[in-house]
Parts: structure tokens; C-alpha cells; sequence
């Protein structure tokens, strides 16, 4: 599989700009920014807040507060907030649930970090 997932390189875009740019963190992802090359970060970075306009029709202001908007109100909610209650949860609990999961649908098996190990192996 040598195509990468561009939701894959979205959250941890996301994962990482909100590391690295705010001050109070949902969830503080320090290895986030090691997944994505510098130029994959330009990349992700110019394409968001290139569409600002789609987002926000009405937006004024620079690139940065656009790629800040973005990622703070369209990018960054859904993976932080998985990632915050994933961190939280007690492990009996994800257990749990992967469990049922995976008793339900025996050929598909999952875990937790599996999409994440197979990230950075790829990475690394």
C-alpha cells in the first residue's frame, strides 16, 4: 500500500498543529508531527486555508488565521475529541469494546493503535 490516506494525514495534521499552536490542549499528540514530512505539513497547511471560503464564505484576514480557523472549528474536533476520550477511558472498558467488536466481525480485528503503528512503521 504505497498510497497514503489523506484522512490519515488530515488528523494528524490536525493532531499536530493543535500541539504545536495552542495554548490549552484537548489532547497533546507529541508524535503527530513526526508522521508528516515538513512539505506534507506545507501541503495540508496551504490546501486548508486555501478553502476557507468554502467554510466560511464571508472570512477576512490572513492565511494563518485561516488555516487557524480551519483547523480549529473543521479539522481538528473529531480526532482530538476520539483521542482525549480514548486517553481517558479506562483500558477494561476499550477492551471491552474491542472485544464486541471483533466477536461481531471475526475477519476484520481491530485494536486501537493499530492504524497509528502501521502509520509510523510506514513513516519510519
Amino acid at each position: 500500500m504505497d498510497q497514503k490516506s489523506m484522512t490519515a494525514m488530515a488528523s494528524a495534521f490536525a493532531r499536530w498543529y493543535h500541539a504545536e499552536h495552542n495554548g490549552v490542549k484537548i489532547f497533546d499528540d507529541t508524535l503527530a508531527g513526526q508522521i508528516l514530512s515538513p512539505e506534507e505539513k506545507e501541503r495540508i497547511a496551504a490546501a486548508m486555508s486555501g478553502g476557507i471560503g468554502f467554510f466560511r464564505p464571508a472570512f477576512r484576514g490572513t492565511d494563518a488565521e485561516a488555516l487557524r480557523w480551519v483547523v480549529d472549528h473543521q479539522l481538528s474536533p473529531p480526532p482530538l475529541g476520539r483521542a482525549a476520550f480514548a486517553e481517558r477511558v479506562p483500558d477494561e472498558i476499550t477492551a471491552q469494546y474491542f472485544a464486541q467488536c471483533n466477536r461481531a466481525n471475526p475477519r476484520h480485528s481491530m485494536s486501537a493503535f493499530d492504524n497509528v503503528n502501521y502509520c509510523l512503521a510506514r513513516r519510519f
